[in-house]
């Protein structure tokens, strides 16, 4: 598989931490056209906003040409097709901040907007990419900070670049998408996952309830314990738990061989 032309994406925003990490360690290796979202759109799926007229523009992030678009991933990847004349030889998502595993990857803009750029023939092939946070108090951080990005350049960035770099001397091992989750801790460690049916194992269910309000709140917990969590090495939430790099391999979208 030959890859020259990288179309960078994501749902933290343009100029993330994670895509700015990928743009510095990737730009001397392949020609990088940055298309993504202008602000922090985490958790928003693959949510289009056919109604509205959205805004766009165009900067430069680490040396790369980056374009900015005012709406969702999706939204996004809608602006490209429309604005790119040619197709790219890779889509690369991320990295996130937070982990993408599971069936809740239906929620991600992460991965929405790589399956997003799928269906619309940006190209033929995805990788998402996205970290393990510490805690869930950081999830929302401000990514345009210099604060961290040495750090986060080095890990997961560095590890990254040698992913991203095998699946593509392997041709992304015949699949259509691939989904990397880095666990927090630093590793080059990696496992070949199934992606998880059961995110209660992963994540602190059930959400509160309060029937006077009729309102519902999500858990402060994040994570569930570890007598709940799932360990199954095979799956992504299991390996990641842990502390391997979890590789799931999707040879198509939807359907027998699909993302779920």
């Amino acid at each position: 598989m030959e890859v020259k032309n990288i179309l960078l994406t994501g749902d933290d925003g343009y100029n993330s931490l994670g895509t700015r990490v990928l743009a510095r360690l990737l730009k001397d290796k392949y020609n990088l056209i940055i298309a993504a979202t202008k602000t922090q759109q985490s958790g928003v799926g693959g949510k289009l906003t056919f109604l509205a007229s959205h805004s766009w523009g165009e900067e430069v992030v680490e040396g790369v040409k980056a374009f900015w678009v005012d709406g969702t991933p999706a939204d996004t990847m809608e602006f490209a097709q429309g604005y790119f004349k040619n197709k790219f030889d890779l889509i690369i998502s991320g990295i996130n901040w937070g982990e993408n595993i599971a069936y809740a990857n239906i929620s991600s803009g992460t991965v929405a907007a790589a399956i997003r750029g799928l269906s619309v023939q940006l190209s033929e092939k995805a990788i998402c990419l996205s970290y393990k946070r510490n805690n869930s108090n950081d999830w929302l951080r401000n990514h345009s900070l210099e604060d961290g990005f040495q750090e986060f350049l080095k890990y997961p960035g560095e590890m990254a670049s040698k992913v991203i770099d095998d699946c593509i001397a392997k041709n992304l091992y015949e699949a259509k998408l691939i989904n990397v989750n880095f666990p927090h801790e630093a590793t080059t460690q990696v496992k070949f996952t199934k992606v998880s049916g059961n995110s209660t194992k992963y994540w602190h269910y059930p959400v509160i309830i309060d029937h006077k309000t009729h309102t519902f709140i999500y858990n402060k917990e994040v994570y569930a314990s570890k007598i709940e969590r799932e360990l199954d090495e095979k799956l992504d939430t299991g390996a990641l738990n842990k502390g391997y790099i979890s590789i799931s391999l999707m040879k198509g979208i939807f359907g027998d061989e699909g993302i779920f």
